[in-house]
């Protein structure tokens, strides 16, 4: 009996759920390939750039870490941890979801690959109805690189710098 109870209430449930799974993270197809924690994937319509902050890496970053003991790296762990939560540096990913036509992501890489030709500094906002893609294209870092950016609580939180091997990775283009 008490099987037969359990039976009616499971099915009973799946038939009148509050809820109907109208997305799965198998229904996303990466780009290209995941390269410095950002990835693109793509559903029907719909792509998501998947990021994590830059500042994430390199907050509390110590070059002397590899001679402390492992307790005192412990600390230091959770000294910068209890940092980032107090200036909003998220440790997680962060994503943008945009809705897409069908060469929106090759105009998108179309304008990257452009601006690795010309190597001209500057920040481009792309503006999408769901918000605003930042593409920070500099020399920072001693090669031409561009940073992926987007709005968040008030900020801007943008990407470890892509040169462009890394980029036609991201996009799944050869080299």
């Amino acid at each position: 009996m008490k099987k037969i109870f359990l039976f009616i209430v499971l099915n009973s449930s799946m038939a009148f759920g509050q809820f109907v799974v109208s997305d799965q993270s198998s229904n996303w197809h990466i780009l290209g390939k995941e390269v410095n924690d950002t990835s693109i994937l793509i559903n029907t319509d719909v792509a998501k750039i998947k990021l994590i902050d830059f500042r994430t890496k390199t907050m509390g970053f110590d070059p002397l870490s590899t001679f402390k003991t492992k307790s005192q790296q412990n600390i230091n762990n959770l000294q910068s941890e209890i940092r980032k939560g107090n200036e909003g540096v998220k440790s997680g990913f962060y994503e943008f979801i945009f809705k897409t036509e069908p060469d929106t992501l090759e105009k998108l890489y179309d304008v990257i690959n452009s601006h690795f030709e010309t190597k001209q500094k500057e920040v481009v906002t792309l503006t999408f109805p769901e918000g605003n893609l930042y593409l920070d294209f500099n020399s920072r870092t001693m090669f031409y690189a561009v940073s992926f950016g987007i709005d968040s609580n008030d900020q801007k939180i943008f990407t470890a710098p892509f040169i462009k091997s890394q980029i036609n990775k991201l996009f799944g283009k050869k080299n």
